[in-house]
């Protein structure tokens, strides 16, 4: 990416056009310019940016250069209250970057998000690429409380990640550090 394609990114930011942003956006891991200053600009545009579909080419592109100094990023991003709903496409972008979850986090997902995103944080769980930051047990209650509420393909996705976090399951986290 020369510092024209550069400019061409950050123009189409600043323009607002979500469209033209897209298109630069899937163009930037091909670009011959110093990487670092592309993913420096692809990740202010995935912090700042108020629309999903950008945020989802954002964390594509991010994952499509390998910037895996991105993945807190990512992290963050999840945690948000503004990307329920929209997070399928940052857990894929977060898995080709070969990253781990926090435990509690992919129970959130799975227990509040949508469709999507529930696959992909059962995905983390079923490789084991989750991180031990609560007490199993408390992870365990939180799921089996939702499982009381839950239509029938959330509790689908609830019981397997019950399996795993039980220890029947290659994932499983009992004993945890």
């Amino acid at each position: 990416m020369t510092s024209a394609d550069v400019g061409a990114l950050a123009a189409a930011f600043a323009n607002g056009n979500e469209n033209r942003l897209i298109e630069e956006l899937r163009k930037v891991s091909s670009q011959r310019s110093r990487r670092e200053a592309r993913i420096a600009l692809v990740a202010r545009i995935l912090e700042q940016t108020g629309s999903p579909k950008v945020r989802n080419a954002a964390a594509l592109a991010l994952a499509d250069m390998r910037a895996r100094d991105a993945t807190e990023d990512l992290v963050r991003l999840l945690r948000r209250n503004d990307t329920k709903g929209y997070r399928g496409t940052l857990l894929y972008a977060l898995e080709q970057l070969d990253a781990a979850l926090p435990a509690s986090l992919l129970v959130e997902i799975i227990t509040e998000d949508a469709y999507e995103s529930r696959e992909e944080a059962l995905s983390f769980i079923a490789r084991g690429k989750f991180d031990r930051d609560q007490d199993p047990r408390r992870l365990q209650r939180r799921l089996t409380e939702a499982l009381e509420s839950a239509d029938e393909e959330r509790a689908h996705a609830i019981n397997v990640a019950l399996e795993f976090l039980s220890g029947d399951g290659p994932g499983e986290i009992r004993g945890a550090d």
